[in-house]
């Protein structure tokens, strides 16, 4: 089958109607075709990890030797993971479990927490939770910038370690 694609003498691009009905419905089903395959290799390229297998996380946050009663962290890749992850921090703990959890490798840590957290369904860390965050002043901050924004924090998660971390923070 041959395809008609050139634009006739009076036009300047192609026109739908230079092609029989065969062959529009075969461009139509190879653009379909197409569309499909596009969506399913973006669907398929974010529901892992490139890089193997997530490793759920845990640990605790302590300030000033006390548990921070409520907050978030965000394991940020240092090391070209090609996902971040975190999770709420709860009575001074903390669990992800592996389908949220960090890629292996190098991470830098931030840790945030103010006396309110932003009403939102969105998980910590998105870019959705961060627009509720700033939607929602008000909260005093409660960790100093060397923790979160300007954060000294790092950590290592491990292929098939046990991965807990412990975080005692300072605000002297």
């Amino acid at each position: 089958m041959r395809w008609n694609l050139k634009p006739a003498a009076n036009e300047s691009c192609l026109n739908v109607r230079n092609f029989s009905n065969r062959q529009a419905l075969s461009a139509a089903t190879l653009l379909r075709t197409a569309a499909v395959a596009t969506v399913l290799a973006a669907v398929g390229c974010g529901a892992g990890s490139s890089h193997g297998t997530r490793e759920p996380i845990s640990g605790s946050v302590t300030v000033d030797g006390q548990p921070l009663e409520r907050g978030y962290l965000v394991f940020e890749p240092k090391a070209g993971q090609a996902t971040q992850s975190g999770g709420i921090i709860s009575a001074g703990t903390f669990s992800v479990p592996a389908e949220k959890g960090a890629d292996p490798g190098a991470y830098s840590v931030a840790i945030f927490a103010e006396a309110k957290l932003p009403t939102t369904t969105a998980e910590a860390g998105t870019p959705e939770y961060e627009q509720a965050m700033a939607a929602d002043k008000g909260g005093q901050v409660m960790i100093p910038e060397k923790y979160n924004v300007k954060t000294e924090l790092t950590a290592e998660v491990k292929t098939g370690g046990e991965n807990t971390f412990v975080f005692d923070l300072s605000t002297k």
